[in-house]
């Protein structure tokens, strides 16, 4: 993709600065200077700042697009990470690190659910992550920034199942592997054992009241969260410029002329699938059509 970017534009006689980071950006009356940190100038009838966000900082996020975007007039909103791990405390999730569960992740809040989503769980050191819990991450944070506390309810049996009907079926078996087929061993234990059920017990002493206490945390164990991996795991920024100072249909700044924005530097973010490269993409080529047609109105 890259190539095909960089030859196109070698093709079309475009000109590429390298290790040009620009620290000022600046609007006179006919039109823009960029200055580099290294004191180089450039000028230009337009500018278009697509600088990205804070996620992921290894491959160069920065967040000083919205250093030049508040420079020349423009809001910009809180940032915060999505798409990224849940954080929890470390007890409940302790001995499950690596270990792999499919079923249904809701987030809730002040008694009621924010959103589910279904799919794989990832359990990590203090926290969860896969995508399932990964596609909380911004509401996990709009809810902890509001001064809410929040927790996720983990349904691992989505599929009805019979605990009394398993144990009676398996009376010999141990609590230890009673699970086993329906989560990953190490995770069965973990629910065994926060229903306070003894491991080496066989299933069919169990009573009624034990099996619905397990029955309960494999639908609904409920875990508290802290919060999220910060920006140097987030796959995404939540926030950014506010998009009440563009016109969305050349991605055009209204504060400032010749000003145009695209990508993860506006405050547009998505769900994992690809939508957020979808964004990248689809705004890049309106504010470049943007710029064409504002440099047609402008020309002498």
């Amino acid at each position: 993709m890259l190539d095909a970017l960089r030859l196109t534009c070698d093709e079309r006689g475009v000109e590429t600065l390298t290790d040009f980071r620009v620290t000022a950006l600046a609007r006179s009356q006919a039109d823009f200077e960029a200055v580099a940190a290294d004191g180089r100038r450039i000028r230009a009838r337009c500018a278009l700042v697509c600088t990205g966000g804070l996620a992921a900082p290894k491959l160069g996020a920065s967040g000083e697009g919205y250093k030049l975007l508040e420079g020349l007039g423009h809001a910009i909103l809180p940032r915060f990470p999505a798409i990224a791990a849940l954080r929890t405390p470390p007890e409940p999730v302790r001995g499950l690190k690596g270990i792999r569960a499919e079923g249904e992740i809701t987030l809730l809040s002040g008694g009621g659910a924010l959103r589910t989503e279904a799919g794989e769980m990832l359990f990590a050191d203090a926290g969860i992550s896969g995508i399932a819990a990964m596609q909380l991450a911004r509401q996990v944070n709009e809810t902890l920034r509001a001064g809410r506390s929040c927790a996720v309810r983990l349904n691992l049996m989505p599929e009805a199942l019979s605990l009394p009907e398993r144990a009676k079926a398996l009376p010999k078996r141990r609590m230890e592997d009673f699970l086993n087929g329906i989560v990953p061993k190490r995770l069965g234990q973990a629910l065994v054992k926060a229903a306070g059920i003894d491991m080496a017990r066989p299933a069919g002493a169990l009573t009624r009241a034990e099996l619905e206490r397990l029955h309960n945390l494999l639908t609904g164990w409920t875990i508290p969260v802290t919060g999220t991996q910060g920006f140097d795991q987030a796959q995404v920024t939540a926030g950014g410029a506010s998009l009440k100072d563009f016109d969305a249909r050349a991605m055009r700044s209204l504060r400032c002329p010749g000003l145009f924005a695209a990508g993860e530097v506006l405050d547009v973010d998505g769900d994992c699938g690809g939508f957020n490269l979808q964004w990248a993409w689809s705004s890049a080529l309106i504010a470049a059509e943007g710029i064409e047609a504002y440099l047609t109105e402008v020309a002498p």
